[in-house]
């Protein structure tokens, strides 16, 4: 069974092959272009369930590209904070964010959209680097509506 990868050239999606079923369940067969009749080499993964989860947060269905303001809001010492951003890409699902306080991965907030003032509870699914606008941050919405963003997917 082939697995895809977001963000791997042609020559490597090409070369990974998963084998469900058998005794090497949870190992990757690498098959570079030139090793094909050699049979490659046999990469591991340390755990099928993580890559497995790993692989539900990538990305997945339809992605917009999006600048849409956006406020994040979190509990801390018992304290209600928030800090202003703004969307890069977004999804009926979440967004990918550039916003001014990095967190822990796990992170629950409140994120509101600015434009129509909705809000919907998310988790922090990834962080990426610190850049001069803020963090860049993989929020995943828990039970947004339908018109979150204010568009149609």
């Amino acid at each position: 069974m082939t697995k895809e990868l977001a963000g791997i050239s042609v020559r490597e999606a090409a070369a990974f092959v998963c084998y469900a079923g058998d005794s090497r369940a949870g190992f990757v067969a690498f098959r570079g272009l030139s090793g094909l009749d050699r049979g490659g080499s046999i990469v591991g993964l340390a755990n099928d369930a993580i890559f497995g989860t790993r692989m539900r947060h990538m990305r997945s269905g339809i992605r917009l590209n999006s600048r849409i303001n956006l406020r994040v809001e979190w509990k801390e010492d018992r304290l209600t904070r928030s800090a202003d951003g703004h969307t890069v890409d977004i999804s009926p699902k979440g967004c990918l964010a550039i916003v001014a306080q990095g967190f822990p991965l796990g992170q629950k907030v409140v994120v509101t959209n600015v434009s129509n003032g909705k809000s919907s509870e998310a988790t922090l699914i990834w962080r990426g680097h610190e850049g001069r606008q803020g963090w860049e941050l993989g929020l995943e919405l828990e039970s947004p509506a339908v018109d979150f963003w204010g568009v149609e997917f």
